[in-house]
């Protein structure tokens, strides 16, 4: 079984590199209307942000007061899905960077956990 899975891990591992152009190509699509808005922030307040979009092992974008903010998480985000469910187990509203989210599948129920990185702003 260990063998399978690191044949597994060799074959694919050349075909998830070929995919990082097409991953950044997606947020560029995202962010084609959109401008940086100056340093990247440590903390969002995600009780008042929207969730815009889970980007397949790229980034999370958020949007909050009329800005986007791009989090290229800091560990995990191979494991960024878009069809999964985004949990924050945090008591207060702020998400600071080195902060863990978790991502479920809502099919399969597998939980993973995503350290999230700064919190890039963009603006019209």
């Amino acid at each position: 079984m260990k063998r399978a899975l690191a044949l597994l891990a060799f074959f694919a591992a050349p075909a998830l590199a070929q995919k990082a152009p097409d991953r950044e190509a997606e947020l560029a699509g995202v962010l084609a209307s959109w401008r940086p808005a100056g340093p990247p922030q440590r903390c969002l307040n995600v009780r008042r942000a929207n969730i815009l979009r889970v980007l397949n092992r790229t980034a999370i974008v958020y949007r909050y007061s009329g800005q986007l903010y791009v989090n290229r998480p800091e560990s995990g985000g191979e494991y960024l899905d878009r069809r999964d469910a985004l949990v924050s187990r945090r008591g207060g509203s702020l998400l600071c960077a080195g902060e863990m989210v978790e991502l479920t599948d809502p099919y399969s129920g597998i939980v993973r956990l995503v350290t999230v990185g700064p919190f890039e702003p963009y603006r019209r």
